[in-house]
This record gives structure tokens, C-alpha cells and sequence, in this order.
């Protein structure tokens, strides 16, 4: 299994399979540990069997508060996952590095239970896993970003941004249709 990004690289690989047990293993640690947490789950492209990724597993940490995290900061630091503080709003970040490679491996993000974000993003995860076409389109994309910003990562983020922003719409649209 790869796991990992160098720095200053747009990277990506096919899906591969260990990554779902990969995400089990840091899950249960964490719960071992965040004894408090309403739900941990694998997220991100890493969790949509079949999507090209950045091989750098998310995981998504819902809590009642975010300020309830920080009382696990020294408990985890201890486990190797390293505290980032609110590297985006309304976050409470961590990640993990591989020893030897030093590449980022793992992006942990606490967020508050009741979010609109939380919400937000169990739709995205679902529809992506239940619509092959959408996620098929949006790893072309990836493929054709990986070709033009291999070498400017910055620029990746605000390049996807427009496609982010229908996903969202999509996915709230076929939550309702779900029921």
C-alpha cells in the first residue's frame, strides 16, 4: 500500500483496497482514545472504491464541542498523530506522517456533530459511492489537474473549486431524492 505525498507534488494513484483497512486500524485508535466522539469515519476520495487520489487517508471526527478534542492532544501526540490546531474554520486538525518518508499519510479533522460541514460531507461520501458516473467525472478531472499542476500543488484546490461547489449541490439534491 502507498500512502503518503512529497511535498511541493500534486500526486495521485489509483484506489487500492488497503486503504479501507489502513483507515480501521488509525479509526480504532482514535476511538480508543476519543472515547467522546459521536462518530469517526473514513472520508475523502481515499474512501470512494474506484477514485484516483492523493494516497492520504482522511478521516472525519465528529464531537459535540471542538474544544472537547483538545483534551485527547497528549494521548494522541503519543500515538504519532500531531495536532494542527484550526488550520481550516470550525476544524480541529490532525495528521500523521510516515516515519521514514516523512510524507503526510493521514488528515484527521474533528468537527462539530451538528455542523452543517459534518452534513455536508456524509452527503458528498454518500454520492459519490452510490453515482459511478460522478465520481468517474471527477476522477477525470483529478487526472487532467494531476497533468497541468504536478508541480504547483497551491494550485489544485482552487482549480476543483467550481466542480466542489456543483458536487455539493448534486449531492444535497440526491439526499432528498434518497429520502
Amino acid at each position: 500500500m502507498e500512502l503518503g505525498v512529497p511535498k511541493g507534488k500534486l500526486y495521485m494513484v489509483e484506489y487500492d483496497p488497503a486503504w479501507a483497512e489502513e483507515d480501521r486500524r488509525v479509526v480504532e485508535l482514535l476511538r480508543g482514545v476519543m472515547t467522546d466522539a459521536v462518530d469517526i469515519i473514513h472520508g475523502g476520495s481515499t474512501s470512494i472504491p474506484g477514485m484516483f487520489s492523493k494516497p492520504i487517508i482522511d478521516i472525519y471526527i465528529a464531537v459535540n464541542e471542538l474544544d472537547d478534542v483538545l483534551q485527547y492532544v497528549d494521548a494522541l501526540e503519543a500515538l504519532g498523530i500531531h495536532y494542527a490546531g484550526e488550520v481550516v474554520p470550525e476544524n480541529r486538525d490532525f495528521y500523521m506522517d510516515d516515519p521514514v518518508t516523512g510524507y503526510r499519510t493521514h488528515h484527521i479533522h474533528a468537527l462539530r456533530y451538528e455542523s452543517p460541514r459534518w452534513a455536508r460531507y456524509q452527503r458528498i461520501f454518500s454520492y459519490l459511492r452510490a453515482e459511478p458516473r460522478v465520481r468517474d467525472a471527477y476522477t477525470l478531472l483529478k487526472r487532467s489537474f494531476l497533468l497541468m499542476y504536478e508541480d504547483h500543488p497551491e494550485k489544485y484546490g482552487p482549480a476543483k473549486r467550481v466542480f466542489m461547489d456543483d458536487l455539493e449541490e448534486a449531492a444535497e439534491e440526491w439526499t432528498k431524492q434518497q429520502g
